[in-house]
């Protein structure tokens, strides 16, 4: 696993390049599923607070998945098949969360399309 900081800083570097290559794109930027076990829990609260830190820099659409699949500090593993991927079940409350603010935008695009 990378360091924390690195994490973020990757993802600066691919959010920036998306920016730079398209900048009327629309990025959403998720967090960090909720770890398996409390001893990752640190450092996903410091990768989760720079993805929140780079949403609100860059102007994305941030989803925060922690309520949808956190049981406590850590992922609720009836969502996952090993504690860290998710099962079907898991994919289906991936879906349904991350849904709404998909469609949101869509349908503002097909709006603005139309007038």
């Amino acid at each position: 696993m990378l360091p924390g900081d690195v994490t973020v800083a990757t993802m600066r570097q691919i959010v920036s390049t998306l920016r730079t290559k398209s900048p009327t794109s629309e990025i959403y930027i998720q967090s960090i599923f909720p770890p398996p076990s409390i001893d990752r829990e640190s450092w996903t609260s410091f990768v989760n607070g720079g993805y929140r830190q780079l949403a609100e820099e860059y102007h994305l659409h941030w989803i925060d998945l922690s309520p949808a699949f956190a049981m406590g500090p850590v992922i609720n593993r009836q969502l996952t098949v090993d504690g860290v991927h998710l099962s079907p079940e898991g994919y289906d409350v991936w879906r349904h969360w991350i849904g709404p603010h998909v469609s949101s935008q869509t349908a503002e695009m097909q709006e603005q399309l139309v007038h």
